[in-house]
């Protein structure tokens, strides 16, 4: 296996697309430069096609749907810790509400 960490930058709030290979494993979010990015492992002895998949950037105390399956990938602090932004992959829509 030929492993390979990839970066990708999201947008400080609401929603990033990103097309990443199918095998990507998203590792972290954090900042870097008071921007805030993504880092994926990404096995590149065996290249898979993109595929699609929706960040969702939410600040404390901002309000946003239920209507959708999210999984956290992280929390992020940046301009020292003023300014706070979690982060959630979007899985697919909910039915059930």
């Amino acid at each position: 296996m030929n492993n390979e960490i990839l970066k990708y930058q999201l947008c400080l709030t609401g929603v990033t697309e990103l097309n990443l290979p199918h095998n990507a494993e998203i590792l972290s979010v954090n900042q870097q430069k008071e921007e805030l990015f993504l880092w994926a492992e990404v096995d590149q002895s065996n290249p898979l096609p993109l595929e699609k998949r929706i960040f969702v950037s939410i600040m404390t105390g901002e309000i946003f749907s239920e209507n959708v399956n999210k999984k956290y990938i992280g929390t992020v602090l940046l301009n020292s810790g003023s300014f706070v932004v979690h982060v959630f992959e979007i899985t697919k829509e909910r039915t059930d509400k």
